[in-house]
């Protein structure tokens, strides 16, 4: 991201002429031109890393089903990943032994065992690429409450392309990966603040609690996610929704590959 390039440039005294910026691509499994028209349910997905925003998701959607009683929340995170091969098929889990594969994973068994014990939560944890797009092609919203300062978060890329929603935080390059199509609101936490550098893993420990988020965005962001989903199916979210896979179709590996050639080949 260009967000994520400044900070490298101010870092290292480095010369802007001599940096570029290439931003991630969308998978290969996705034809945004096969993805017009989805069925879509009254559900919200989070796909993302836990200590991004999971247990923040958590206690935001608790407010959220009192208003839409019938809402569903599906989460596809962990810091496993399918150890099973081959499997025909990928339920819910039920039992949090299926997920503490990982000594990072143990930290989270608490907001895992929430998950799992939420009637309005399918918690799916690791599953395979074209698994989890058939779940975010039936989802409305990408529920993401993000504490983490991201460069191109390809899980907001890849839910515009599937006609989902976007709601998340105006944090790193969140707003610039989703170029003004997202509902974006700032939590006022410090992301970049020296007792979260990745290196000691405190990131990792030491996730961001709803308490540290301001009261303001815990609002917003739960009316917010009410009415996307209450008018999903408006002239004007569907109008929003198409322009923004137009973008997206740009948003490939095959296109990010030209700006690396195109630099090359003016050296």
């Amino acid at each position: 991201s260009n967000w994520q390039k400044h900070r490298y440039i101010q870092k290292f005294n480095l010369y802007d002429n001599k940096c570029i910026t290439m931003q991630n691509g969308i998978s290969p499994l996705i034809d945004v031109k096969q993805l017009h028209k989805l069925e879509k349910t009254k559900t919200l997905i989070y796909f993302s890393t836990p200590y991004r925003g999971l247990i923040i998701a958590y206690h935001l959607f608790q407010e959220i089903k009192k208003h839409i009683p019938d809402i569903k929340l599906k989460v596809f995170s962990c810091f496993s990943r399918e150890i099973e091969k081959n499997r025909m098929e990928y339920l819910p889990i039920t039992d949090v032994n299926e997920v503490n594969h990982t000594e990072m994973d143990k930290y989270y068994h608490r907001i895992y065992k929430l998950l799992i014990d939420d009637p309005s939560i399918d918690f799916y944890g690791s599953v395979p690429q074209k698994i989890l797009f058939e779940h975010i092609k039936s989802s409305m919203v990408l529920f993401y409450p993000n504490t983490y300062a991201e460069t191109c978060c390809t899980s907001i890329l890849e839910a515009m392309a599937y006609r989902c929603n976007i709601i998340s935080s105006e944090l790193g390059a969140i707003p610039e990966t989703s170029n003004g199509y997202a509902t974006l609101y700032n939590p006022h936490i410090d992301v970049l603040q020296e007792n979260l550098i990745i290196d000691d893993n405190n990131i990792f420990k030491n996730p961001i609690q709803i308490e540290k988020i301001s009261e303001s965005y815990i609002r917003q962001f739960i009316t917010k996610t009410i009415k996307l989903i209450n008018n999903y199916h408006s002239e004007y979210n569907q109008h929003l929704l198409t322009e923004q896979q137009s973008y997206i179709k740009d948003c490939t590996w095959e296109r990010r590959a030209e700006i690396i050639k195109k630099y090359i080949s003016t050296m």
